[in-house]
């Protein structure tokens, strides 16, 4: 019995561990959609096999909306390997690649939460032009939007965390018809934003 007992605490403290947030841990989507996605009957992410910011043969994850219905809303969210205590880890930001391909310029934020309420970043003006940018979101400011008030709460117990289109600080994305693709989404302790042009575009400025 004793034998079982430790058996059954040890799967628990492994299956815990695969899921626990990690410095410089990164979803580049090279071999699934690293668990990311909307819930209920809306259009799932999925991965796009080639185009990201390495261009030809690089995956990314693709994510629409319609404006409408149960796929309205711009947003998607992950419950698995981005939980967990980022203040332990030393995460302070989230940073990703993402290039707009809808029509309509996308304010792109990370918003958190856990036990200490909801909080959601800063956003960042992502052009409707296509091209892969660097973005980072400063999780340290985030801004309260529901529940409970505090910040550290969460960031030392994170349950899930999303990424939405709001022109405003929002547990929820804005309603709009949007297209947009998304790859190597980092734990980062860095806490300064970055908005720079991918490497490939740069290269294709000089051909």
């Amino acid at each position: 019995m004793k034998i079982f007992t430790i058996a059954i605490l040890l799967l628990v403290f492994l299956a815990g561990s695969a899921h626990a947030i990690t410095l410089g841990q990164v979803d580049d989507f090279q071999t699934n959609n690293g668990f990311w996605e909307k819930g209920g009957p809306a259009i799932q992410p999925n991965v796009v096999t080639s185009g990201g910011p390495q261009g030809a043969g690089d995956r990314y994850l693709n994510n629409s909306s319609d404006g409408n219905g149960s796929n309205g809303r711009f947003i998607i969210f992950n419950e698995m390997q981005w939980t967990g205590n980022y203040t332990a880890a030393g995460v302070t930001t989230i940073a990703m690649d993402i290039a707009n391909f809808g029509t309509t310029a996308l304010t792109m934020r990370v918003a958190l939460g856990g036990g200490g309420g909801r909080f959601c970043t800063s956003g960042r003006t992502v052009p409707a032009d296509g091209v892969w940018r660097r973005y980072e979101f400063s999780l340290t400011n985030a801004t309260w939007v529901e529940l409970t008030n505090n910040l550290p709460a969460t960031l030392a117990n994170v349950i899930t965390l999303r990424i939405l289109h709001n022109p405003i600080p929002a547990w929820r994305g804005e309603e709009l018809v949007a297209q947009a693709g998304f790859d190597n989404i980092t734990a980062s302790d860095s806490a300064v934003p970055v908005e720079s042009v991918s490497f490939s575009r740069v290269k294709s400025l000089f051909r």
